[in-house]
Order: structure tokens, then sequence, then C-alpha cells
């Protein structure tokens, strides 16, 4: 790739088409809706939420009440993820109806050039190994999935097989692959690798990191991203991006290895009592 500054803007319209097209391969359900679409699985879990939509100008009053009716009819609450060009209109369009900001989350990215090199600045420990688990090895797909959703679990709940599944959903296409870590063969941290190819700006995405509690401040996310990295530049990505919550620790940790923030994302929700939220 040349030193050429990335064009964000286009960045932010790939990445939202890159998400867009994963999701609906992770959805139970899905409508197409204003350029986007509205997204849903299983209650509670993360896939439930509108993407894409609102990007090309306002919505029609018929969209609005189908983007609300169609979460709420499934118990969900109506959430919104969107980029900061959503068109103004739309967004004004949402305040009026009562949504409200939930949280924002910072995607962050880097260029993939032939000359760079990525190692983790924390040297991880020497018995540390990290593999691409292989499509077939449903076994140890499955563990993959299990660490993966035991870092988004709070403490003292129990893994949920809604949250598995979906999980194993999410490498389950030919895009995305998944990464585990291990340490003296115990399983301590799994990542994932999704890599979309375009004819100006090939995508590669680092997402679902999570670290075992007790492996945790040793290297290993550095070392995870360092691998994910490089295996997306050997399969022709020319960025990579990867979101987090601002001033986490994730945020810290990918912009010491090169990653600036590209944009901010908004996550917008309609509350309603009874109504399951995806957080």
């Amino acid at each position: 790739m040349s030193d050429q500054p990335i064009d964000l803007t286009l960045l932010a319209r790939h990445e939202t088409a890159r998400l867009l097209e994963g999701c609906l391969h992770v959805a139970t359900h899905s409508e197409p809706l204003a350029g986007g679409a509205l997204l849903a699985s299983e209650r509670g879990t993360w896939c439930n939420f509108a993407c894409g939509i609102g990007l090309d100008g306002p919505l029609t009053e018929a969209e609005l009440d189908r983007l609300e009716t169609f979460y709420i009819e499934r118990g969900q609450e109506p959430r919104i993820e969107t980029s900061p060009y959503i068109h103004a209109d739309a967004l004004a369009q949402l305040a009026q109806r009562a949504w409200v900001v939930r949280r924002f989350e910072t995607v962050l990215y880097r260029p993939l050039r032939e000359r760079d090199t990525f190692a983790p600045i924390i040297t991880p420990p020497t018995s540390l190994r990290v593999q691409v688990v292989q499509p077939g090895d449903d076994a140890l797909l499955r563990t993959w999935a299990r660490v993966q959703c035991e870092g988004f679990t709070p403490q003292g709940k129990q893994v949920r097989d809604e949250d598995v599944a979906l999980a194993l959903r999410t490498i389950d296409h030919h895009h995305s692959f998944a990464f585990l870590a291990t340490i003296d063969g115990t399983p301590a941290a799994a990542g994932a690798c999704e890599v979309r190819g375009t004819s100006d700006m090939p995508i590669a995405a680092l997402f679902g990191h999570s670290t075992a509690q007790q492996f945790r401040r040793c290297g290993i996310q550095q070392a995870m991203i360092a691998a994910r990295l490089a295996f997306a530049r050997s399969r022709g990505a020319v960025v990579a991006t990867i979101g987090g919550s601002p001033g986490a620790g994730t945020e810290r940790n990918v912009r010491r290895m090169g990653f600036e923030v590209a944009y901010t994302m908004t996550v917008l929700v309609k509350p309603g009592d009874g109504l399951a939220s995806a957080g």
C-alpha cells in the first residue's frame, strides 16, 4: 500500500458495508430498510440492532414505524449503531421520536504496508502459541467460542448457550477466521479477524478478543493483535480496523500498536418497559 493518507469517509462506508454483510450472515432474522438492514438474533444478545440505515437521507414515517415495530414485536429495545456520517435529517427524526444516545464506540484503524512488522510491545509468555482454528475442527471451535464468551460474561454469571451459538456464527463464513491463544496448552485468549475484499480498500476487521482472567496483563492481547495483522496483510488487506469503548484497555493497547482513531460510532436506542437491552 502507498503512503497516501486513508480516506476516512470512504473507510467508514466500507466498514459499515463490511459490518452489515457479516451481521446479515450472523443474524437469525433480517429485513432490508433505508439502505441498511434490521438485524435480530437471540433475545438480549448483541446482534439485535439496525445497521447502515439513514446514511443517504431521511427515513419515511413508514420506515421509522417499521424500525421500531421490528424490535418491539420481539421484546427487544430498538437500537441503531451508526457512524458520524448518518444524514442530519435522519438523526433529527430519531430525536423527535424519543431515541436517545446509549453509548459510543471508537473505530480505530492502521494501514498495512509491506515494510511493516507486527510484534507486541510487551513480550508475552514464552509458551504462548497463537493459531488459526481450522473451520472443520468443531471441538476446538467450541473451545474458542467459550473462551471468547467468558470474557464478555459478567463475573459470577454462566456463559449462555445462545452466546456460544452466536459466537460460532460470527466465524462461520469464508471472510472470518478464529484465532486461539494457548499457554502451555491451556486456552488463554480468543479473537477473530474478518478480511473483506473491495477493489479500492480491502479491509481487515479485528474483533471479538477476550482473554481469560488468569492470563490478563501479560501481553497476550498485543500478541493476538500482531498475529491477526500479519495474517490480514497476507490475505491482501491494506487497512485494519478495530472497535472498542473510548478510553478502555483495548483502545490503549491498539494505539500502542500503530492504530489511530478513525471515527466514533454512536449507539442510539428507544427504551421501553419490558424490552431486553443488547447493552
